[in-house]
């Protein structure tokens, strides 16, 4: 094989590399809605930040857990000596002493001493102690209980702020979606008019060429086609603007064109039936958070009741030590155990622990009185949602009634006009009259599917746990 068929081959396998890798990209340009929202939810930082959070979390609450368990620690001490240690005493005239049986007084003996002289050296210039100690909680008034079901509070807090994080990226992600679908719309819908419109000022001037109507004619329609171009534009530039907000709240690069696959018309969301407004109130995580809120305020207070009750615990420890105490100082390694309960208990702080309870006990309340208006905030919401979203049903079927109407008057006028029935202006209000009717009925539709996500929020369906 030449050199020269070498190169070809591989010519041809890059360009080959490069077909597929251009299809590929054109392929991942094309999303669906549940895409996007996935797209959204991996590139946001606040969610990524409310993730960590809940990490840290539950990695508090597996470790306020290990208080039921017992510690096991270390301790020594090592110390070197400039000199020795010296005991010395002289006490070598200690008397006698006797004592009378019949008087029972007792008498030191004349002349008579006991010899006692103490004179011992700790000559180790190098000393050491260590020891390893376990404590075992016993009884803390509920504490470390307390702290444990704090901790799984905080948890769940943390929980249900990722679930409201996602909830809202997810509202925000299917905005700016419908918002690019339907401008994708009024782009199609002003190409239209605006050919609609030139397809009519062919029709004129070719009336006009056998002299049927007049040069005012054509002007009307030239600056409707000039309204029509400029709309267009408008709606150009404003999608342009749409798909790069997309593209920045999915995490894409600004300028990068993707292709939407839903479409307005296409099947409504199921939105399941409610039950009882209690019970879609406790699937929604802004109150669940503050009903956890209500308990991690409960263990606050309970935290302070303990405060008065005694805590115990069990200590055991195995020591060295060099000089051996337990041999006359010698230079050797002595051991020991030791078992200890141990009690402690406060007393008296000036009533420092009584203005804390009250302190904790107020901050329940206050959480309560959070809860009970958010409750009742959110009851509101959701009525307010059943509104809208039955507006929002009756006014795209409004819409589409009106656009009916007005397509069919539309084609009515263009007949007549063709008949030599009606006059230009007549087609061209048909014509604004069909636009408006088909805008209208876009933004009935970009609506409803922005509702029905709102609707999925406000009664906790938007994400099932």
């Amino acid at each position: 094989m030449t050199l020269k068929k070498v190169r070809t081959i591989c010519l041809k396998l890059w360009l080959l590399s490069m077909i597929l890798s251009l299809s590929g990209l054109i392929q991942a340009e094309t999303i669906n809605l549940q895409q996007a929202r996935d797209l959204a939810l991996k590139n946001n930082k606040s969610f990524k930040s409310a993730e960590e959070m809940k990490k840290s979390a539950e990695l508090k609450s597996k470790a306020s857990f290990t208080q039921f368990l017992p510690s096991f620690n270390m301790a020594g001490t090592y110390m070197q000596k400039g000199d020795v240690y010296k005991l010395k005493t002289d006490l070598y005239k200690l008397p006698i002493y006797s004592v009378n049986p019949t008087t029972g007084a007792v008498t030191p003996v004349t002349g008579q001493f006991v010899p006692f002289k103490l004179d011992m050296d700790i000559d180790d210039e190098d000393s050491f102690i260590f020891s390893v100690n376990m404590t075992q909680p016993i009884f803390t008034g509920g504490k470390v209980l307390t702290q444990y079901k704090l901790n799984k509070n905080l948890e769940m807090l943390e929980d249900k702020k990722m679930q409201l994080s996602e909830e809202e990226i997810i509202v925000k992600t299917d905005e700016a979606y419908w918002r690019v679908v339907a401008l994708q719309e009024k782009v199609k819908l002003a190409s239209q008019y605006k050919s609609n419109v030139e397809k009519h000022m062919t029709d004129l001037e070719n009336y006009k060429s056998v002299g049927i109507i007049t040069e005012n004619d054509i002007l009307k329609v030239k600056v409707k086609l000039n309204e029509a171009e400029l709309n267009l534009l408008k709606a150009k530039n404003g999608l342009e603007l749409s798909n790069m907000a997309l593209n920045q709240i999915i995490g894409l690069d600004l300028n990068q064109r993707v292709e939407l696959s839903d479409t307005l018309e296409g099947k409504q969301s199921e939105l399941t039936d409610k039950t009882t407004v209690d019970q879609a109130l406790e699937k929604r995580p802004e109150l669940q958070m503050l009903k956890t809120a209500v308990d991690i305020a409960g263990n606050n207070k309970s935290i302070q009741i303990s405060r008065y009750l005694p805590n115990i615990v069990l200590n055991a420890s195995y020591n060295f030590m060099n000089p051996n105490p337990y041999n006359s100082l010698k230079d050797e390694t002595g051991k020991d155990w030791t078992i200890a309960l141990l009690a402690q208990m406060e007393l008296f702080h000036w009533n420092e622990r009584g203005f804390m309870l009250s302190s904790a006990k107020s901050m329940e309340k206050s959480a309560q009185l959070k809860y009970d208006e958010t409750r009742e905030l959110l009851s509101l919401e959701m009525q307010q949602s059943d509104f809208i979203i039955q507006e929002s049903r009756q006014k795209v079927i409004l819409n589409k009634t009106g656009l009916d109407q007005a397509l069919e008057n539309l084609n009515y006028c263009n007949d007549k006009f063709q008949q030599g029935m009606l006059k230009s202006a007549d087609v061209l209000d048909a014509q604004t009259l069909w636009q408006k009717a088909k805008s209208d009925y876009i933004d009935a539709l970009s609506e409803l599917k922005v509702n029905e996500i709102k609707y999925a929020k406000a009664y906790g369906q938007l994400i099932q746990k």
